[in-house]
């Protein structure tokens, strides 16, 4: 049986899970059940982020250079991104967590602005965003994980302040969650990537708690 030291930072359920391999100095993507392989391309940089299955390609959040990189599905060493959402119109400030809706839309979190953007599906290049959850009301500090549940409701993990906090599908400029998953009974520790199940179970990894925590 083969060992492998990682740093859990997202956690993703499809036919071939996805695992973003956290790095300070070289970050990478390794692909699970498929036999593990790397992708340790040259522009994964502090990619402490996390990776999502979209349609074909694996979406990377580059916090260095406020961008998602897209890389095609089967790709394998020092490759390019087959394309790259970024520029000023996208609002992105060190995102961290980049998802693909089934609708094709992407939804993607940034630390800096405590913010959520939702692209498109098939956004690339300067896009500005469809939705853009920010402001004081939101409740969002520091915002890592985040995933939509059968219903298309927006669960976002608040590292900073160690809660779920849930919006409306149709949530815009400075909303407030419909509801929020907080307290010490949550077991929650520096929350980072989200997932939800087949039956809306979520999962939520803890950095500091080195746990995975599931409601």
């Amino acid at each position: 049986m083969q060992q492998y030291r990682l740093r859990l930072i997202g956690i993703a359920t499809a036919t071939l899970a996805v695992v973003a391999v956290a790095g300070c100095q070289a970050g990478g993507v390794a692909q699970f059940p498929a036999p593990p392989g790397e992708v340790p391309g040259a522009s994964l940089r502090f990619n402490h982020a996390l990776s999502n299955l979209g349609p074909g390609f694996i979406y990377v959040a580059d916090p260095i250079a406020n961008a998602i990189e897209i890389f095609p599905k089967g790709g394998n060493g020092d490759i390019s991104p087959a394309a790259t959402l970024s520029g000023s119109l996208t609002g992105l400030d060190e995102p961290v967590d980049p998802y693909v809706a089934k609708s094709g839309k992407i939804y993607v979190t940034s630390v800096i602005s405590n913010s959520i953007a939702v692209f498109a599906a098939g956004s690339t290049g300067n896009q500005a965003p469809l939705q853009h959850i920010f402001g004081h009301k939101t409740d969002l500090s520091a915002p890592s994980g985040i995933a939509l549940d059968s219903k298309g409701e927006i669960y976002v993990a608040s590292s900073k302040l160690n809660t779920i906090c849930v919006f409306a599908p149709n949530a815009d400029g400075n909303a407030k969650p419909l509801r929020t998953i907080v307290g010490p009974s949550t077991g929650l520790s520096d929350p980072g990537g989200i997932t939800l199940g087949p039956n809306d179970e979520l999962f939520v990894p803890n950095f500091k708690g080195n746990s995975v925590t599931s409601y």
